[in-house]
């Protein structure tokens, strides 16, 4: 009997609002039709958004979500559960994990690399997402987590390019050309528009890349946590779900999808919370999707922008908001949501 094939696993990471899950849906699309692929996406809040998001991809794309925890530390229970059940299938032929925006990339790789996995998975590119906003952020740049997300990157995107002077891709090239570690490749992009043959650039091996920082959350975390159950909810009575998240706080809502919103209201209220309510702009990440009176949106405000695009039809509406600092009055939060229901049935 031959060993099972070593399926392609991809990482791809980069903090909050860079435009992970956009970049992996424009990989998806280059999907060859012979292929199946796999995704396990991160979210640290305990409301997933993202992989509802990308299950919109085909039937050809298999999605599991892991919420309400770092895949590095405190959910590494679940991401083995999830990983190991996806390859007991032997049935998809590329592994993409997309890391929350807080995850510590290189106790994820060290956790790819034991042996139960690395027989398994043919680890390729770690395509490390950036923003403009992050880059020309000095402070941000210093950090051990940035340094950290970078020195393991395979690849360097610097997304959103639209958004700044052309001669800041040319500086972003040089900066990467001279870390101590280059990419092996530097690619410049608008809207997570990488071409997918960089998924099959191999990984350098980077042994004991884990930094001392790295090492302190895992020590620090809980090892496991309760597991997530949410139930359906009814229409007008949204399931809200909160927790504690590194230096900040997490609250969500699972709307019936019987709730459709009026889209004037929705919009003036987003635009109000995250502009006069939540306090900090530049420390807000909110992402959902709704429901409207004609068709569905999706909404995201993370690196102070506030983006609204159209998207296909769910089982129902979410919406969750990452805040640096003090928790969020959620019950005001859900109650001036509510406020923009159509009607409640």
């Amino acid at each position: 009997m031959f060993p099972p094939k070593r399926i392609a696993t991809n990482l791809i990471t980069g903090f909050l609002g860079v435009g992970k899950t956009t970049t992996i849906l424009q990989l998806m699309a280059q999907r060859p039709e012979n292929e199946q692929w796999a995704v396990i996406v991160n979210e640290y809040g305990d409301i997933g958004i993202d992989g509802a998001i990308l299950e919109s991809a085909g039937e050809q794309i298999e999605v599991r979500e892991i919420t309400g925890g770092c895949v590095c530390c405190t959910s590494a229970v679940y991401f083995q559960f999830a990983l190991v059940q996806l390859l007991e299938k032997q049935r998809f032929d590329r592994l993409i994990i997309e890391t929350s925006g807080i995850v510590h990339p290189a106790q994820l790789l060290k956790e790819l690399a034991k042996p139960v996995f690395l027989d398994r998975l043919n680890l390729q590119a770690v395509v490390g997402i950036i923003s403009p906003h992050d880059w020309l952020n000095a402070e941000m740049r210093s950090t051990p987590l940035f340094q950290e997300a970078i020195a393991i990157a395979d690849v360097l995107v610097l997304n959103r390019a639209d958004e700044v002077a052309a001669n800041v891709a040319q500086d972003f090239r040089t900066w990467a050309s001279q870390l101590p570690q280059p990419p092996i490749q530097t690619v410049v992009v608008q809207h997570g528009q990488i071409d997918a043959y960089i998924l099959n650039i191999p990984h350098r091996n980077m042994g004991g890349i884990l930094s001392e920082n790295t090492q302190a959350s895992q020590e620090s975390a809980p090892a496991t946590k309760q597991p997530l159950l949410i139930s359906t909810p009814s229409p007008g009575f949204p399931i809200r779900k909160t927790a504690r998240t590194p230096g900040g706080h997490s609250c969500g809502w699972i709307f019936s999808v019987h709730d459709r919103f009026c889209e004037e209201k929705l919009m003036n209220f987003v635009t109000s919370l995250v502009r006069h309510h939540l306090g900090i702009p530049s420390g807000i990440r909110l992402k959902g999707y709704f429901h409207l009176e004609n068709g569905w949106i999706q909404l995201q405000f993370a690196q102070e922008r506030l983006i609204s695009i159209p998207a296909a039809p769910r089982s129902d509406s979410r919406l969750e908001i990452l805040l640096v600092g003090a928790p969020p009055d959620c019950k005001w939060v859900e109650e001036q949501f509510l406020k923009c229901l159509l009607s409640k049935v």
